[in-house]
């Protein structure tokens, strides 16, 4: 350590002499220019001299005695100092230190130390870095925000949270939880903005068994893109839509939902839940979905109809009803859309039929 200290010392001393201005470098007959002085003359018999006005060069008070004074511009000797007189400023002239510009010179040491300081402490290590900006970056909203705190964005960016439920916590959901990491919960009351509301709902044994069994049938390749909040409303409105709605997947907060209209409409919350766990599965693999666009869609339609009035909506309902029809009836949509069959064998299912 004493080397290193030892070179910044000298390093500090040349740095100081480099950002001093001449003016303050060693010349010894500096005044300045607003205090010019006459100093007595040792050598003088009369011993005194009078203070000219400010900024003007003395004059010795006898012409006869030349010893020790300061010579006129038409004394003999040509106004040249005699013997042990101090030398003042020409009149009118103004000496370097009274041409510093103080605040810069302060400014300019100040910086020059700071930078070098700087630099001696990064040779050991010491990283003094910047203020503000890392800490703003290390706990903004990218890793501390709203975004991973499972709550809905929306076009202005800010959040609401999903209205969510009640964990299940017994029999066959806590078997469920433990095995997929999927979370059966019972439904609360509420809304979003956009217009889609829900009543509280509950999950009943046939539920729940219904769905253990499904999950068990599905590959994990599929399976596998949802882990989170399974929830069960009594009922799902929108202001989008007439009627019911037999449940959602929901980007944001990556929660599903499912409605007692499912129940009430097809015996059972399997054929929704297939199509909303597809939605989970585009949300984790949009290049397959870009891919289903591609192959089956033009724009905003179909090249070949869907396999419901729904699919034909848009291409993501197209993938999600064709992935229900798959699980329900496979053999039937194998013969009538080879195509879309063989698709969500091979890039959605994994190989995997029914």
């Amino acid at each position: 350590m004493k080397n290193p200290m030892r070179l910044a010392l000298i390093v500090l001393l040349a740095l100081l002499v480099m950002v001093a201005p001449s003016g303050l470098r060693a010349e010894d007959d500096i005044i300045p220019s607003d205090q010019e002085e006459i100093s007595e003359s040792s050598g003088s018999d009369d011993g005194a001299a009078d203070e000219a006005d400010s900024g003007s060069a003395s004059v010795a008070e006898d012409d006869d005695d030349d010893s020790g004074q300061v010579g006129d511009e038409g004394a003999d000797d040509g106004g040249s100092a005699g013997s042990g007189a101090t030398t003042s400023s020409s009149s009118g002239e103004t000496s370097g230190i009274g041409n510093v510009n103080w605040a810069d010179l302060v400014s300019s040491i100040f910086k020059s130390f700071s930078d070098f300081f700087t630099q001696l402490l990064k040779l050991f290590g010491i990283d003094v870095g910047g203020t503000g900006t890392t800490g703003t970056n290390n706990t903004g909203t990218a890793n501390t925000g709203t975004t991973n705190t499972g709550t809905t964005g929306t076009n202005d960016g800010t959040v609401e949270p999903d209205p969510g439920g009640t964990q299940v916590t017994a029999g066959v959901a806590a078997e469920i939880r433990s095995t997929y990491g999927i979370d059966p919960q019972n439904g609360n009351a509420g809304s979003f903005s956009d217009g889609m509301s829900m009543t509280a709902g509950t999950w009943s044994d046939k539920d729940l068994n219904d769905m253990k069994a499904c999950l068990a049938k599905l590959p994990a390749c599929f399976r596998d893109t949802f882990k989170g909040p399974l929830i069960k409303n009594g009922k799902i409105t929108s202001s989008d839509s007439e009627g019911e709605i037999y449940g959602f997947y929901d980007y944001e907060n990556k929660t599903l939902h499912v409605s007692q209209f499912c129940n009430t409409d097809e015996g059972s919350i399997v054929p929704t839940l297939v199509h909303e766990l597809t939605h989970a599965f585009q949300d984790k693999n949009p290049g397959v979905e870009k891919e289903w666009t591609t192959q089956f869609w033009n724009g905003n339609s179909p090249k070949t109809s869907s396999v419901s009035d729904y699919g034909n909506t848009n291409a993501a309902e197209d993938m999600a009803e064709s992935v229900r029809e798959y699980y329900q009836n496979g053999a039937s949509l194998k013969a009538s859309d080879p195509t879309r069959y063989e698709f969500v064998k091979t890039k959605i299912m994994g190989g995997k039929e029914f």
